[in-house]
Order: C-alpha cells, then structure tokens, then sequence
C-alpha cells in the first residue's frame, strides 16, 4: 500500500503523528513477507569532532568534545580539569 494512502487512512481516524509513525511500522511489517528493498532505521547521531586528553594520575585517554571543562576518569575516578 501507498505511503500517501496509508497517512490519508491515518488521518481519518483521527491519530497523532507518533500514532501514525507506530501505524505504518506495523503495516510494513505485516508486508516485510514481499522483501522490500528498504528498511526501516533511525538516523545516527552525530557526536561532533571528538579530541583525546590524557588523565594525570593514570594515563588513560579520555575522549572528549571541544566544550568540555571537567570529566571524571572512568579508571581511577579522579575529577580532570581540562584546560585550553
């Protein structure tokens, strides 16, 4: 069935967008048996430019944003003031 068709009968009975989102999933589902070539996925995330600082105490890598000012080492829980 037709997206646009699917989003008419959606919206004559009334449901919100999420509830339509929801509706059409389920309806893909029951036609996932005619191997469509696509497939429904979320979009990845973008994390931005990741940079590296070493902890003092233990020399782990911390993987960091350019906005971070503190993080606590995952290894030896110490508080890291990042500094420019």
């Amino acid at each position: 069935m037709p997206t646009e068709v699917e989003y008419i009968q959606a919206h004559k009975r009334g449901m919100t967008v999420s509830q339509r989102r929801d509706w059409i999933r389920k309806q893909a589902k029951k036609e996932d048996s005619l191997n469509l070539p696509f497939k429904f996925l979320k979009p990845k995330t973008k994390l931005g430019p990741r940079f590296f600082h070493t902890c003092p105490k233990c020399n782990y890598e911390l993987s960091i944003t350019r906005h971070t000012v503190l993080i606590v080492c995952p290894e030896c829980k110490t508080l890291v003031r990042i500094k420019d």
